[in-house]
């Protein structure tokens, strides 16, 4: 495997399979000072999108048509070790083994604070 530019800090991709949610993430990142370099509404086709944009993180739910959370965080896994997943669903209680944080849809509005500790190295990314 060839050796990969590092991702921008504040790099966000976006995977969910409501565009609502996407567009909500969207707001909530752009004003917190992130950078979405990608949307997907499926896990169909992420890691062309993943090596193409070279994200720091992976805004990825967990249920989605086609391709679903756990199999498209497998592959990221394998192509981009050190892109960061947040698992992002209304039916997590707990980070899965997939994930390197994970946040309820039910706290969407605390997910750009989520990846700020992530990337500042501080507090607890399973919150």
């Amino acid at each position: 495997m060839e050796q990969r530019a590092k991702p921008d800090p504040r790099s966000v991709l976006l995977v969910d399979d409501s565009a609502e949610i996407r567009h909500v993430l969207r707001v909530l990142f752009e004003n917190s000072g992130f950078k979405i370099v990608g949307e997907a509404d499926n896990g169909t086709g992420i890691i062309d999108l993943v090596l193409q944009s070279n994200p720091e993180f992976v805004i990825l739910d967990m249920r989605m048509p086609r391709v679903g959370g756990a199999e498209a965080a497998r592959a990221i896994r394998e192509s981009a070790p050190e892109t960061r997943i947040i698992a992002f669903s209304a039916f997590l209680d707990e980070k899965p083994e997939w994930a390197d944080a994970f946040l309820n849809k039910d706290r969407i509005n605390q997910i750009p604070s989520l990846l700020r500790e992530l990337t500042d190295g501080d507090g607890d990314p399973t919150a």
